[in-house]
């Protein structure tokens, strides 16, 4: 077994809310050396230098690359509306990555983010070996992306990761949590305006998908090809208006929810019954959720507070 000095860690697509959190997770193990790589021109490393970083970490000796690839995490909302241009885009920065990628000669493990929504209107138990069937663009997207690294990618060892719905403190995003969030924190909302608060969906916490993340990182496999399969339990989203309701209204704070036919998700593009089966990543990782929806939303509506009290504060 080959023994590295330090791990070189790459992230692609830092648009992403979840690259963003687990900077700060990487940042802790001083045995990472850390590269963040933007579509922005005026960034040290972008898409259009990779040139740069490839003679940088080509020299390296005694270290191993960790590429994490968030590059094509857009709202789901954002796919229906502009998939041409957005497919186009994901792709041109896809094949730049993978070039990258097989140029570079040191032993290197890909960790890409894909997720749940490529199996539809399964209403079955999902398995590693369940095959995928996505309903809409953004899992179709997703489940062509994950083709493509696995198609093209010469150097790496591949790692898919395939999650559930990621929420946290500082989201931004029209997913069903966040745009709460970002209502409650407008002056000209009076109501918040919900959709279809019927569904179940399953929720995993910022920290244990970086935790988990992390553990992906530093198990050791020579396999070419793996897949990991990250959940929680389901809950209504009923029960999140609860959460939240009590939560204000135990700091005397008041809130009324509306239900808008705009915000429900077109039928077609709704996901089955189905349960993405975690068992076997949390035997292999010794990974298992702590934060359940109560804890998680809790988390959230208080970082909110703290905002907007520093916020009133300083304008006094």
């Amino acid at each position: 077994m080959k023994i590295y000095q330090k791990n070189i860690c790459i992230l692609f697509g830092l648009n992403s809310y979840i690259a963003n959190k687990l900077i700060n997770f990487l940042k802790k193990d001083n045995k990472n050396i850390i590269f963040l790589v933007s579509r922005n021109k005026s960034s040290k490393y972008n898409y259009n230098n990779l040139e740069i970083l490839f003679k940088k970490i080509n020299s390296s000796i005694k270290c191993k690359l960790i590429v994490f690839n968030f590059a094509n995490n857009v709202n789901v909302i954002e796919y229906t509306k502009k998939l041409k241009t957005i497919k186009k885009q994901t792709f041109l920065y896809a094949r730049k990555i993978v070039r990258f990628c097989n140029k570079i000669k040191i032993d290197q493990k890909h960790i890409f983010l894909s997720s749940d929504r490529i199996f539809g209107k399964n209403d079955k138990n999902i398995y590693f070996s369940t095959k995928p069937n996505p309903i809409d663009p953004y899992g179709s997207l997703k489940l062509e992306y994950e083709n493509f690294l696995k198609k093209n990618l010469i150097q790496s060892n591949l790692i898919v990761v395939r999650s559930t719905n990621i929420y946290g403190p500082g989201q931004k995003s029209k997913q069903f949590i966040p745009n709460i969030v970002s209502q409650i924190n407008s002056k000209i909302q009076k109501n918040i305006k919900v959709g279809n608060i019927k569904a179940y969906r399953d929720y995993l916490y910022i920290d244990d998908l970086c935790e988990a993340l992390l553990k992906i990182k530093n198990k050791n496999t020579s396999k070419k090809f793996q897949i990991y399969h990250l959940s929680n339990k389901k809950v209504k989203l009923e029960k999140i208006l609860i959460i939240i309701n009590k939560y204000y209204t135990s700091n005397n704070l008041q809130i009324k929810f509306e239900l808008h036919n705009s915000l429900k998700r077109n039928k077609k593009f709704e996901l089955g019954k189905f349960k993405l089966l975690r068992y076997k990543t949390s035997e292999k990782l010794e990974w298992y959720p702590k934060t359940s929806i109560d804890k998680g939303i809790k988390k959230i509506l208080n970082y909110e507070l703290k905002k907007n009290r520093k916020s009133n504060t300083k304008r006094i």
